[in-house]
């Protein structure tokens, strides 16, 4: 065939397929769908673009799975802003769990913590019918904590069956924020009986314990120092054994947390601060020539 006779065949084709819109349509479909499986996503989604105009040209309406479709490829190009535009599109047509994630972590991409959190609270149903209500709600709290809304950080950990250990630091943050004091030691020696090695948890106990020995010692050597007499000594010494006994489950607590992380300085100055309380000044010295080096 010559060079003029392709040239005919191609304006005849050309002349075919705009006579007949659904034959110029399926072609595009087609070359869309190739490129998105053979993973060339910016040629997927400019044809889907193309085939989207194409139903438009014709005053039809674009369908769902085209929109699905162009957003999906968007996605995997990495052009997040048509991803966002296309995907939500679709998801307000149909609220599926699979457009959702993909929505969500869009706008994750994007740095738009306030819309990630808009999509996960008004979308809480579609989690937890897709088993992931834990996840939803453990996005909420990072979310949450890093905004510096603690009440808000709260009410989501407890919404959470099983919470990842790895937000455990961040919620005993929240409760120190909170004043909860109480509920940060409950859940810290929970924590110790799945996991004995819990930095967090050991750390928090530790300070704790040193912070009450140091308050409660401060306290009554204000008092004594105030009157000084026989009958006080004798109160002094009897409060000092027993914070001395405080004091040493601070310092069990801060050598097993050396065991774990021996470089960690704050652990030696601890206990450099807790061996000069109880008078073991050897040690003392020991833990300064650490922190020297």
């Amino acid at each position: 065939m010559n060079k003029l006779s392709i040239l005919s065949l191609v304006v005849i084709l050309t002349g075919l397929l705009a006579c007949n819109p659904m034959k110029n349509i399926e072609a595009t479909q087609t070359t869309a769908y190739s490129a998105y499986e053979n993973g060339n996503y910016a040629e997927a989604l400019n044809m889907y673009e193309k085939l989207m105009d194409l139903y438009r040209g014709k005053s039809m309406e674009v369908p769902y799975d085209i929109i699905v479709k162009a957003g999906k490829a968007a996605y995997k190009s990495g052009n997040l802003e048509k991803a966002q535009e296309y995907l939500t599109k679709a998801f307000d047509q149909n609220h599926t769990f699979d457009l959702l994630e993909l929505l969500v972590d869009t706008h994750k991409k994007s740095n738009e913590s306030d819309v990630v959190k808009k999509l996960l609270e008004e979308n809480i149903s579609l989690y937890e019918k897709a088993g992931k209500k834990d996840y939803a709600y453990t996005e909420l709290f990072k979310l949450d904590y890093a905004a510096g809304n603690f009440e808000a950080a709260y009410e989501d950990y407890k919404h959470i069956a099983d919470p990842s250990i790895d937000i455990f630091p961040q919620y005993l943050s929240v409760l120190n924020e909170l004043g909860n004091k109480k509920e940060a030691e409950k859940e810290c020696k929970s924590v110790l009986m799945q996991d004995e090695n819990s930095v967090a948890a050991l750390e928090w106990l530790a300070v704790d314990e040193y912070n009450k020995a140091e308050d409660w010692y401060n306290r009554v050597m204000d008092k004594y120092n105030k009157n000084k007499n026989a009958t006080t000594y004798a109160y002094l010494r009897r409060d000092l054994k027993k914070i001395s006994a405080v004091y040493r489950a601070s310092r069990d607590m801060f050598i097993r947390l050396r065991e774990l992380a021996p470089e960690n300085k704050m652990y030696i100055k601890y206990l450099k601060n807790i061996y000069l309380r109880l008078s073991m000044k050897d040690k003392a010295k020991k833990m300064n020539d650490l922190l020297k080096k």
